[in-house]
């Protein structure tokens, strides 16, 4: 989307950036999410400099030539989001700057790979341990698209159940650490007191997991989403933020989700390859699994024909 490339396909070796490159590059997106102690305990900061802070700044300048190498490379082209930025720069170049092109293709790099990811390794666990959900989102998909062709992006609003089962992954297993805020006031919260100018966080997992706000919290309950269930009412569901600071990115994060596991479940059958324990990563915002986990994909028969024209 960002660069309307398939980096791993012959008909694209005229681009510079190979599929290594590209590699490289995701791989130098990954230490963004990870928590530095001189963040939380400002004293400390001076020796952090040569770990953590010293090993970002190193990957800061790398980052910063990889993706203006993909910059230069979309110069004569017109068919995605970089090259629509580059067209608007020639009629409005004292805004749409190198550096806020290359701002926002990292962010747009960012969100697009570590979230969704960690959202499709997230859902796996869930619906191979319930079978019966894992069914009815097939059944949905069979009912409204049929077997002879894959879902499309039109589809997506006539398979709720299939948004419900993301959006409970989600809250059982949020991506992120939402943004930090700052207090505005001196204030007291939870008996606390928080100065003014102090750093917060939301703490998403106990608010999607508070047995005040949700029945049984700790279930995998994808019908509590639909219309007449607890789940649309606003604040409890937070995965996204709130408010003006609410993730730009929603909509198209949940379709591209939407469609991938969609895809997935109406082609393939699936069927786990290992009972491992599964966990939580190290210490990183974007909580991806420690040990993922594996499962076998089998085409499902009433898809064979669909699947031989791809």
């Amino acid at each position: 989307m960002v660069a309307c490339k398939w980096y791993f396909e012959d008909d694209v070796l005229d681009l510079e950036i190979t599929k290594g490159k590209l590699d490289d590059l995701l791989e130098m997106f990954d230490p963004i999410a990870t928590v530095a102690l001189g963040d939380y305990f400002p004293f400390l900061r001076w020796l952090t400099y040569y770990g953590e802070e010293r090993r970002l700044l190193k990957i800061h300048k790398g980052k910063d030539t990889c993706i203006q190498a993909l910059i230069d490379a979309h110069q004569n082209t017109t068919s995605s989001i970089l090259d629509v930025m580059l067209k608007l720069k020639e009629s409005e170049p004292e805004f749409y700057t190198n550096d806020l092109i290359k701002g926002i293709t990292q962010a747009m790099l960012i969100a697009g790979t570590h979230s969704t990811a960690t959202t499709m390794e997230s859902v796996a666990p869930h619906l191979i341990s319930h079978p019966d959900v894992l069914q009815n989102v097939r059944d949905e998909i069979g009912n409204h698209v049929g077997n002879s062709r894959l879902i499309s992006d039109t589809d997506l609003t006539k398979l709720p159940y299939l948004l419900c089962v993301i959006n409970e992954t989600l809250r059982l297993s949020p991506v992120g650490v939402l943004p930090p805020c700052e207090s505005s006031e001196d204030c007291i919260v939870g008996g606390y007191h928080i100065p003014r100018g102090t750093q917060l966080f939301v703490n998403t997992m106990a608010v999607h997991r508070d047995p005040e706000l949700w029945k049984e919290p700790d279930r995998f309950k994808p019908e509590r989403f639909l219309e007449s269930e607890e789940g649309k009412e606003r604040f409890r569901f937070i995965v996204f933020g709130i408010g003006r600071r609410i993730c730009p990115g929603e909509g198209m994060g949940m379709r591209v989700v939407a469609l991938s596991l969609g895809t997935l479940i109406q082609c393939f059958d699936w069927e786990e390859a290992t009972d491992e324990s599964q966990g939580q990563s190290k210490t990183n915002l974007n909580r991806p699994m420690k040990r993922p986990i594996e499962i076998v994909f089998r085409p499902r028969e009433a898809l064979t024909k669909v699947l031989a024209q791809l």
